[in-house]
């Protein structure tokens, strides 16, 4: 099998993990885990309305219409820029040295 590229839609909460846990049974050079994208591109899932478009609130118009994304939400939401906020302290601190 002389496969390059796999593409593989993956329902789970971390898709890479299963990608790097299987990377030596795999026989691609390139392995991408999307997510949702198959769903938009083959229109299983509605598209946001323009309002939220607008305010950039697509990530609250897909969990009003998927739920059990909640949990990964409510994590990551305050997670990111905490994590941001401190890699910029990071990177000021050692610039000013």
């Amino acid at each position: 099998m002389n496969t390059k590229k796999i593409i593989r839609q993956l329902r789970e909460e971390c898709p890479g993990s299963r990608i790097m846990r299987n990377k030596d049974k795999i026989p691609a050079k390139v392995s991408i885990g999307c997510g949702g994208t198959f769903d938009f591109i083959v229109g299983n899932c509605s598209t946001p309305t323009e309002f939220y478009v607008k305010n950039n609130l697509d990530w609250l118009y897909r969990l009003i219409k998927q739920p059990w994304r909640f949990k990964r939400v409510i994590k990551a939401f305050p997670l990111f820029p905490i994590k941001l906020f401190l890699s910029v302290l990071t990177i000021n601190r050692i610039d000013c040295k």
